[in-house]
């Protein structure tokens, strides 16, 4: 039996994308194929598009959703309204799209094809509209432009941690399945890959001694300046560039993305 493409939310918390293949991120990459996600609508996850719990912490209010009529009833020219005034036009002169969503940048969900919203009255027809992903829309799930005068951003930054919750010489961060460890020294805080190359141990279960990050388990060492290995060069861990912001360590989720995931036990 085919599975049909939509996306439903839970209350007060997150978008869950079922079977949708085609998910294009803000910086332009497609995401890998999942059968299900979750991607923010409270506008407050850490990282973004996905879904990081925020929701929870800021105490985000989204469980209700409108029908096609009454996202009519606000007249605004925010994008979702135009693409509905006009759903049954565009409908019958467009080609068909390929089902997909896109996720624009400091801006909605554009969701396109044949994909299903729950608990919208009326489903709307047309080829293409927009679901909120500030948090801050007035008709939601649909958008209403309330990004643009919030100004809403998704700069492809990760908060990981704050930098007073770092207290010990070596802290473990993990997003999803990515290991990171963060590094306290005198000199200030650095950030990197958490996992030996020699045998996936983690390197939070290791060391500081001297100027090297020594793994636990076998005793690889790895440069704090540079992450070589020690006695081969060619091999290191990556160091990420960081920044600080509002007393949050950021690093890019470019970054983020090159290193592997950890493998389930």
């Amino acid at each position: 039996m085919e599975k049909k493409p939509r996306i439903t939310y839970q209350k007060n918390g997150p978008y869950i994308v079922h079977d949708v293949d085609k998910v294009v991120d803000s910086d332009g990459t497609l995401l890998a194929k999942k059968q299900e996600r979750r991607l923010c609508r409270c506008g407050g996850s850490r990282y973004k598009p996905f879904c990081d719990g925020s929701h929870i912490d800021i105490g985000f209010e989204g469980d209700y959703a409108v029908s096609v009529k009454e996202v009519k009833k606000v007249g605004t020219s925010s994008p979702s309204d135009e693409l509905l005034h006009s759903e049954t036009e565009k409908a019958n002169s467009e080609p068909p799209k390929e089902s997909g969503i896109i996720i624009e940048k400091n801006g909605p969900y554009t969701v396109q094809g044949s994909i299903e919203i729950e608990s919208v009255e009326k489903q709307p027809t047309a080829q293409q509209h927009t679901i909120c992903r500030c948090g801050g829309s007035g008709v939601k799930p649909f958008c209403d432009g309330t990004h643009t005068k919030i100004g809403f951003r998704d700069d492809h930054i990760l908060a990981i941690i704050r930098v007073d919750a770092v207290e010990e010489e070596l802290t473990r961060v993990t997003i999803g399945k990515k290991e990171l460890v963060v590094i306290k020294r005198d000199s200030g805080l650095s950030v990197f890959s958490g996992v030996c190359l020699h045998a996936e141990a983690l390197l939070v279960e290791g060391f500081i001694e001297e100027n090297y990050l020594t793994c636990g388990r076998h005793r690889w060492r790895y440069n704090l300046e540079t992450g070589q290995l020690d006695g081969d060069p060619s091999m290191a861990l990556k160091k990420l560039q960081t920044k600080f912001e509002d007393g949050w360590l950021l690093i890019e989720k470019a970054e983020l993305n090159e290193l592997a995931d950890l493998e389930d036990d």
